[in-house]
């Protein structure tokens, strides 16, 4: 429902494929949209007459790589340092504060303190594998695996309520939508950098 009201005059006559481009650019994006239509995909759709016309629009498929094939591929490491240097500059985690993990372990068992111990977590991939090798961007992100955060005494961690993933949450989002979906209103995004370490996490427990 929300393409067609998007694109009427192309979804009662052909599938979609991919039929969204920014309608505006961002100037820290500008390098991995060359070739975008300068006019959104709907308009350059219908003023060619017929209604419709194939526009290429880059898809952005990564295709994740293994530790096999990444540790000794060239700008991989270069990738996975970039990340954790903006992690450390956001103050993810302070590194002067290391500590062995049976040492952590022992001393909240022994003050019967409730602590939740994780793991961090490296992906490395081919941004825009869909594209001539050429144009290939190798990407790496270090996550905190959330599945299997255990507690001082190694079992499941149990988490406190999270917002954010709240049905009222996601149905104001789906709200938001509608309501820019409907003639004469719209919708705009926007990207962050390093978005998922700008809000703390709000655990009762020191993690």
């Amino acid at each position: 429902m929300m393409i067609q009201s998007l694109f009427p005059h192309v979804v009662n006559q052909h599938v979609c494929s991919m039929p969204c481009v920014a309608r505006s650019q961002q100037s820290h994006r500008q390098k991995l949209v060359p070739g975008y239509p300068s006019v959104p995909l709907d308009i350059a759709m219908f003023n060619v007459g017929v209604g419709c016309q194939e526009v290429v629009a880059p898809a952005y498929v990564h295709r994740p790589l293994d530790r096999s094939e990444w540790k000794d591929r060239p700008g991989a490491l270069d990738a996975i340092n970039s990340e954790k240097q903006g992690l450390l500059t956001n103050g993810a985690w302070d590194e002067s504060k290391i500590r062995p993990k049976a040492e952590v372990l022992a001393e909240a068992r022994a003050k019967g303190q409730k602590i939740h111990v994780g793991a961090l977590m490296v992906i490395v991939s081919i941004k825009g594998y869909e594209k001539s090798p050429s144009e290939w961007r190798i990407k790496a992100r270090i996550v905190f695996g959330g599945d299997a955060v255990r507690d001082e005494v190694n079992q499941a961690a149990v988490f406190d309520e999270l917002a954010a993933s709240a049905p009222t949450s996601l149905g104001g989002l789906n709200m938001i939508i509608a309501f820019g979906l409907v003639e004469g209103n719209a919708c705009s995004t926007s990207d962050c950098i390093k978005a998922y370490v700008q809000s703390f996490l709000d655990s009762s427990c020191p993690t």
